[in-house]
């Protein structure tokens, strides 16, 4: 019999679009991880090129994530660290994108389909899209450090941003700048509570508190300073008679007052130097806070956990949205708005100005340890809705080279290395009756200054809290 001859190129033929569906997982692998898909396609050195450069970035990320983990955090909030990340990105991105591609096309031999080119492309955005959000995330964090420092206006101008919008009117720009800390040094900062609502006198800094990091001894001091205190020292032997919560904006809208001289013409630096003064220290750094941002800060932090010592009932409170507040003593989870007032509240019985000072002080620890609770993965969760309340809510001259320094020194902290202290009598006295200015407190400037040299001692030395504890005597055992 005689054979039947064939047609060329028939034999071992392949129809098109018979690899896409082995093309789509090999480019899904290696969208998951570079070098999953070559390893699918049986190309071990494929394998060894895209992943283990990876794999190796992955690890070495992992362990300074999880041994610096708020300290990674405060790091890449830095505007030139966010740029370096940004430049990260890009390179990654088209690194996967390579290894995509590579995959997709060794994964068969016939020609590729259409399923196959959707498939393609399918990947492709879907591997991309979380790097963009990741992209669009830095840059985010990148113009929140500029909306809330003001003294990066240089960094502002080269990119285009918005300098940083003043908090208040009548407030000031923030950018006189103070004395540097030493290395190893104390650094200082005045945190400022500004009362910002158009139905009050806005732009008082209601709240002062004082907070002093010892980078050596790793322990924490935090004064508050009554906002009704008068006769306040300022540089150069001045004397602002006013109420020290109205200082900023008196030096803002009165530059020219003979009694303000050695104040300068910054609101701002003029409080911190009076501060200092008054405490015999350096305030290297402010941070004001806008008291309606403050609410959106801690509800971005899903709350705050505090310790109520006593109950406390207040039916007339009527701020930021609470229509009466009341809270049990015990563990409560408070939210902003609650926060706020567990701070704020003082007409309760036993309650005064020097009481609200000191739970003021315990929900900023609150605040503090709510935002470090779960590590840098869920601190990252929130920081989208954490940058627009930051950024709505904060100014500070506090340099973005100093934020993964203050924030290493924030993890090591516990409760137990916090001194927190209130200015309260005898370091103050009530004005008598009859006083012009209302009901105001007298400082002791001696006294003040003496306690200070206590709470806020040389690094390295524990700070004395204030009243000085007095030694509790032990019982004898002789009979």
């Amino acid at each position: 019999m005689q054979a039947r001859a064939s047609t060329p190129g028939r034999e071992g033929r392949t129809r098109d679009g018979a690899d896409d569906p082995r093309r789509i997982v090999a480019a899904v692998l290696s969208a998951i991880f570079p070098g999953l898909g070559q390893a699918l396609n049986r190309d071990g050195r494929g394998f060894a090129a895209f992943a283990l450069p990876v794999a190796a970035l992955l690890l070495i990320g992992l362990l300074i994530a999880l041994a610096y983990q708020t300290r990674l955090v405060a790091s890449i909030l830095k505007p030139d660290a966010v740029v370096a990340l940004l430049f990260l990105d890009v390179l990654f991105l088209g690194w996967r994108l390579i290894a995509i591609a590579h995959a997709f096309l060794a994964g068969g031999r016939a020609r590729i389909g259409g399923v196959g080119a959707v498939g393609l492309l399918l990947v492709v955005g879907l591997a991309a899209a979380p790097q963009a959000y990741a992209g669009f995330l830095g840059l985010r964090v990148y113009e929140t450090a500029l909306r809330i420092c003001p003294t990066c206006a240089g960094m502002a101008d080269a990119s285009g941003s918005a300098p940083a919008r003043l908090l208040f009117a009548g407030d000031d720009p923030g950018t006189t700048t103070g004395p540097t800390p030493a290395p190893d040094g104390r650094i200082n900062v005045l945190l400022m509570g500004v009362d910002n609502r158009t139905s009050t006198q806005g732009g008082r800094t209601d709240t002062l508190i004082v907070v002093s990091v010892d980078p050596v001894g790793r322990t924490a001091s935090m004064l508050s300073i009554p906002r009704d205190l008068v006769d306040v020292p300022l540089p150069g032997g001045g004397i602002y008679r006013g109420k020290i919560n109205g200082l900023l904006l008196h030096v803002n809208t009165h530059p020219d007052d003979p009694d303000l001289a050695g104040a300068g013409r910054s609101g701002t630096r003029a409080l911190q130097d009076a501060v200092g003064e008054l405490l015999g220290i350096e305030i290297h750094y402010y941070a004001k806070v806008d008291l309606s941002g403050f609410v959106k800060v801690i509800d971005a932090v899903g709350g705050v956990d505090v310790e109520v010592k006593r109950p406390l009932d207040d039916p007339k409170y009527r701020e930021f949205g609470i229509d009466g507040f009341h809270v049990e003593a015990g563990l409560q989870h408070l939210d902003g708005q609650h926060a706020l007032a567990y701070a704020r509240v003082r007409r309760p019985v036993g309650e005064t100005d020097f009481t609200r000072a000191a739970r003021q002080q315990e929900v900023l620890v609150a605040l503090k340890n709510a935002a470090l609770e779960g590590g840098a993965l869920e601190l990252l969760g929130k920081l989208p809705g954490l940058l627009d309340a930051i950024g709505d809510a904060v100014r500070t001259d506090l340099p973005p080279s100093r934020y993964n320094d203050l924030a290493f020194l924030a993890e090591g902290i516990d409760g137990t290395d916090v001194v927190n202290v209130v200015m309260k009598f005898p370091l103050v006295h009530p004005s008598e009756g009859g006083d012009p200015r209302g009901a105001v407190q007298i400082p002791d400037g001696e006294a003040i200054r003496a306690m200070a040299a206590l709470l806020f001692p040389a690094p390295g030395t524990l700070p004395t809290p204030w009243p000085t504890p007095k030694p509790t005597a032990t019982p004898s055992s002789n009979p």
